[in-house]
């Protein structure tokens, strides 16, 4: 299994999901190119078995 740390801005509010009883929160990253600050990437991610409180702390801007 491999990992990937990413450290930037959400670009909108997470969102509350369940699929076959199973909680999962969505939420999009925007990362910052180290060479070049004026190109951003845009990671979709996904986690599981987050409880629905953990949105109040995903909101659009918050640095994770």
């Amino acid at each position: 299994m491999e990992t990937i740390s990413l450290i930037g801005r959400l670009i909108d509010d997470a969102k509350a999901r369940v699929n076959d009883d199973k909680e999962f929160v969505t939420f999009t990253v925007a990362v910052d190119d180290k060479r070049d600050k004026a190109v951003s990437r845009y990671y979709s991610c996904i986690l599981y078995g987050a409880s629905k409180n953990r949105i109040k702390y995903l909101v659009k801007g918050t640095k994770v």
